[in-house]
């Protein structure tokens, strides 16, 4: 039978049970199909006729794809010839939600893209957008070097990995959000150390032109971004300020990264909301290793207003309005869930939260975060994910990985 994940748990279902490897095996009757040339119309079809388990085999060349590549509840591998082999420039219209290889993709499917490089003007959705309920997708080995818009935008209650990338950011990064504004995930328990988020892990970011972050999350997005080195780049996450009525990401996991930075930027990590941890990362050539603010401690944001003890969004439990509505420290239906850091090096030296003063009524040390604790019971999920150790063929040539890489057993 073709490969299929139909026993991994929904997005939001409590994973007790850890991805075993044997779990992804590559079937007999699963079929190779050679696209005739890198173009769209080509591609296309070969799509067409994959199904489930099926391989789409895309051969060297340079293409410039007008429409979009759509993938739609199939779960089958796109395969390039590799990186700088076969490369695709998008040039597709930028309407708001398209993008240049739109998959939407159920929760049996599993979703593969391999072996290209990507160039040419993204949009805000995203060069690939991951849509749907799929629980099994991976993007890995590829190369990103676009003038414009996101690399990888993830749209849904789904989740995946995306591996040993090499990604040349000229703009806005990879984005992760739920469906809607978020409020499922903001009504869900956390699971960190789980399957349950979208892992980002050994990829290469290397900033060219703007001060924008590696990874972003709002509307209920749950990631985990470990085990990457960037150059002069950062990760952040949105808070409730996003724009009403859509809220901010929910939690993140960040651990294992070398940062490097030329301009002295601002921080490494920049949290606005959620809550989560972050441990064992290096940084050099920046202010601050974890930056954090609560934009409503001191501006108004729609509906939402601000918080000063106004808003009946916000839990008031003193004049200040504190604990602020999804606010860094709070975790699920605005329980508490401080948010936990330890090991941490900037510059080679311990590096603690750094909380912006405008925020300081709201965000408070031994409160809402705890710095150099380790979370109690937390332990980190699988490394490496489960998803990239799927047996295939030889993959792509991959970048180097993270000089501090280290191997973590969960």
């Amino acid at each position: 039978m073709p490969r299929r994940f139909t026993d991994i748990p929904k997005f939001f279902a409590t994973v007790t049970v850890a991805i075993a490897l044997g779990s992804f095996v590559t079937s007999a009757d699963a079929d190779t199909i050679n696209a005739d040339s890198c173009s769209r119309f080509d591609v296309q079809e070969a799509v067409d006729a994959a199904v489930d388990g099926d391989t789409v085999v895309v051969p060297a060349g340079s293409c410039t794809w007008s429409d979009p590549l759509t993938v739609t509840h199939k779960g089958i591998t796109i395969r390039g010839a590799g990186v700088d082999e076969t490369i695709i420039t998008d040039a597709t219209e930028k309407a708001y939600a398209e993008s240049a290889i739109a998959v939407l993709a159920s929760s049996g499917d599993l979703f593969r893209i391999t072996g290209f490089t990507f160039n040419g003007t993204a949009g805000s959705e995203g060069l690939i957008g991951i849509r749907g309920s799929s629980q099994a997708w991976r993007i890995d080995n590829n190369k990103f070097d676009l003038a414009s818009g996101r690399p990888i935008a993830i749209k849904g209650h789904t989740y995946g990995v995306i591996d040993h990338n090499t990604i040349e950011k000229k703009t806005a990064m990879i984005w992760v959000a739920t469906d809607g504004f978020g409020d499922s995930s903001w009504s869900t328990p956390i699971a960190l150390g789980s399957p349950n988020a979208v892992y980002i892990e050994d990829n290469v970011f290397d900033q060219t032109r703007h001060h924008l972050g590696a990874a972003d999350a709002q509307a209920g997005g749950r990631f985990v971004f470990r085990y990457n080195t960037l150059r002069d780049s950062y990760v952040h996450m949105h808070g409730s300020e996003t724009g009403y009525p859509e809220r901010g990401g929910v939690c993140y996991e960040i651990y294992g990264n070398n940062f490097i930075h030329t301009e002295n930027w601002f921080a490494a990590i920049f949290l606005r909301g959620g809550t989560g941890v972050a441990y064992d990362n290096t940084a050099t050539g920046y202010q601050n290793m974890i930056n954090v603010i609560n934009r409503r401690s001191y501006e108004s944001h729609g509906d939402w207003g601000r918080c000063d003890g106004s808003s009946s969004y916000d839990g008031n439990e003193d004049s200040n309005g504190y604990p602020c509505y999804d606010q860094f420290g709070r975790g699920p239906n605005q329980s508490s869930a401080p948010f936990h850091e330890w090991e941490n090096y900037l510059d080679g030296e311990n590096a603690d939260v750094y909380v912006q003063s405008v925020s300081t009524q709201h965000i408070q040390e031994d409160r809402d975060y705890f710095n150099d604790t380790q979370l109690p019971g937390y332990t980190p999920y699988t490394y490496p994910h489960p998803l990239t150790t799927v047996e295939d063929e030889a993959p792509p040539t991959v970048p180097n990985p993270p000089a501090n890489l280290r191997i973590v057993s969960g």
